[in-house]
């Protein structure tokens, strides 16, 4: 019986998306044969899966890996506000060398390189993680849009154009500990100078 249906996005991901990932991941999931070609969103019953090799029993998390798409500025401002982060949750290749879905929370902080204090974080609770599952070209992910504003306060988003690390965190309810991930880049802020809402900003 089918439980809701969940959008399957298996369009083309370039854009640098697997820029800085290992290449023994990478061409185990070539291997795999999920970096096929582009197609169209079809619906996939939740209840029956993703159609690709489930993982063993008992598979938790060990590696999590993170993209993220340039920043736009959604207050017209001229400084990037909102980005989407696309994270994909592996165990040991050698059991199971594709992506999977996990129950569990993710957190993610926003830092300056090498700083231990965050300059912005944002909690995503297990409810809200299942329904950001998505089963992409590499295999099963998660999809967020994260808000400077929203996790800031008005006025977060105003800084000079500059560097940063955002580092995901997930935490799987069977374990409860944290997998964390390598810190991953995205330049952030601008120069004031408004390019109008929606497009990528960032001083560039």
């Amino acid at each position: 019986m089918m439980n809701r249906l969940q959008s399957v996005r298996r369009g083309c991901l370039g854009n640098g998306l697997f820029a800085g990932w290992p290449r023994g991941l990478l061409a185990g999931l070539a291997a795999a044969a999920v970096l096929g070609g582009c197609a169209t969103s079809v619906p996939v019953d939740e209840g029956e899966g993703t159609r690709l090799r489930p993982p063993p029993a008992g598979t938790t998390a060990s590696r999590v890996l993170v993209s993220s798409t340039v920043p736009v500025d959604t207050m017209g401002n001229g400084h990037g506000d909102r980005f989407t982060v696309v994270v994909y949750l592996f165990g040991s290749m050698d059991q199971y060398p594709l992506p999977f879905w996990e129950t569990g929370s993710f957190e993610f902080l926003l830092r300056e390189p090498g700083a231990e204090e965050e300059k912005l974080r944002w909690m995503i609770p297990a409810s809200e993680a299942r329904a950001a599952r998505q089963l992409l070209q590499p295999g099963p992910a998660y999809m967020f849009d994260l808000s400077v504003i929203e996790a800031g306060g008005p006025g977060a988003d105003v800084f000079p154009a500059q560097s940063l690390e955002l580092v995901v965190r997930f935490y799987g309810e069977r374990t409860g500990l944290p997998v964390e991930g390598r810190p991953h880049p995205i330049r952030l802020g601008g120069t004031g100078e408004a390019r109008g809402s929606g497009r990528g900003s960032g001083g560039r």
